[in-house]
């Protein structure tokens, strides 16, 4: 049988660490950590060290590239959709879901996975 064995890449300490995303154009690791409201950007030519750390006042629970914006990452938040820039550290909403018309997610809820198909649709789903 075959063993593998792992070893830490990024200390991030994060209470959940999610969404790893790699932009090649500009060889860049971004991650979230959900529980901690944060999105690390990590410039692979610095490592850990050159990161940069953006607190947010609500989690991002995914990020994905927006194709032609290089300061922007499409943000997926506890409560919907928005842009980040990590640069400018601005989160600016797109929209925001809701299960009844009018109201807002319960606070025991949140937005989880998600992915872009073929034809460039969002698919996402919220847990409890």
């Amino acid at each position: 049988m075959k063993q593998y064995t792992a070893e830490e890449w990024l200390p991030s300490k994060s209470g959940l660490g999610e969404s790893p995303l790699y932009r090649v154009q500009d060889d860049t690791f971004y991650f979230v950590d959900i529980k901690n409201n944060l999105v690390h950007t990590v410039p692979l030519s610095k490592g850990w060290d050159g990161r940069h750390t953006l607190e947010l006042d609500e989690p991002v629970t995914r990020l994905d590239i927006v194709d032609g914006e290089s300061n922007l990452l499409a943000a997926q938040t506890k409560l919907g959709f928005a842009l980040l820039n990590p640069i400018k550290e601005t989160l600016d909403r797109i929209t925001d879901i809701h299960h009844v018309e009018g109201a807002n997610v319960d606070d025991k809820v949140r937005m989880n996975d998600g992915a872009i198909d073929a034809r460039g649709k969002r698919w996402a789903s919220t847990i409890a």
